[in-house]
């Protein structure tokens, strides 16, 4: 019986013994035969999750005392005083009406005011040169100047010349306040200044005749070729030239860029 007993006791004892054991094993982080490492939980899930934690919050009470910053409440026990009703017999004063603008008087309307053309400026002033009149004086490019100026190298032997100086002369008829300078190429050979005049004279042309006798116009705008037309504005620039014959559009085209 007692050897029982002995056998019991021992039992028990090694039963504690390795419920003991097992205790500690599952609790020492620091054991290598733990049950793994502890970590950290992420925010969402550290004290329950996001939504259990939000609060949300209840909209702010409005205002409802008179201005003022009063935060007393009234009385509710005194009634509000009735505002005073006003008197049914004296009816409301009309409003004065605007007086009525006189319809005899039309607004006047504004006159528009034209706006100015921008003064021109000398910016590529035209060679100057001196030649001579069709009485043999002699006379200069700048005594022109005030005026658009188409400026025409030409020559009776030039058969390109005579064909455009139809063209030239109607253009001349219909813009008088153009002055048409026909600069003739009298080197005293091929040219003279009686054979240039009888041209003119014969086909009844009245625009400005000069003679270039001494060359000094055809050197300054160096001439190579017959017909050569210049434009010129009445301020004394050179604006666009042609070279060659040119049509009766071409022509008033010109015209254009310098009125």
């Amino acid at each position: 019986m007692k050897i029982l007993k002995f056998i019991a006791t021992i039992f028990l004892v090694a039963l504690m013994a390795a419920s003991v054991a097992l205790l500690y094993n599952c609790t020492d982080t620091d054991s290598p035969q733990g049950g793994g490492r502890i970590e950290e939980a992420p925010p969402q899930q550290s004290g329950g999750s996001i939504l259990d934690n939000e609060i949300e919050k209840s909209p702010e009470t409005p205002d409802l005392t008179e201005p003022g910053n009063s935060t007393e409440p009234s009385d509710p026990t005194e009634p509000a005083e009735p505002a005073e009703p006003s008197d049914p017999t004296e009816p409301d004063k009309p409003t004065d009406p605007a007086e009525p603008s006189d319809p005899t008087e039309p607004d006047k309307p504004t006159e528009p005011t034209e706006p100015e053309e921008p003064k021109k400026e000398l910016t590529n002033p035209a060679p100057n040169f001196t030649v001579l009149d069709y009485e043999g004086n002699q006379v200069k490019l700048s005594d022109y100047i005030g005026k658009p100026i188409v400026l025409n190298f030409w020559a009776t032997w030039c058969g390109y010349c005579k064909i455009e100086m139809p063209d030239f002369e109607r253009a001349r008829l219909e813009n008088p306040d153009v002055i048409f300078l026909m600069v003739n190429a009298t080197d005293g050979v091929y040219e003279t200044v009686e054979s240039a005049k009888a041209y003119i004279e014969d086909n009844g042309y009245g625009f400005e005749v000069v003679f270039d006798t001494m060359k000094q116009a055809q050197s300054a705008y160096h001439i190579t070729g017959f017909p050569t037309t210049y434009f010129i504005d009445e301020v004394g620039n050179l604006v666009v030239y042609a070279r060659g014959a040119i049509s009766y559009n071409t022509l008033m085209n010109g015209i254009g860029r310098i009125k």
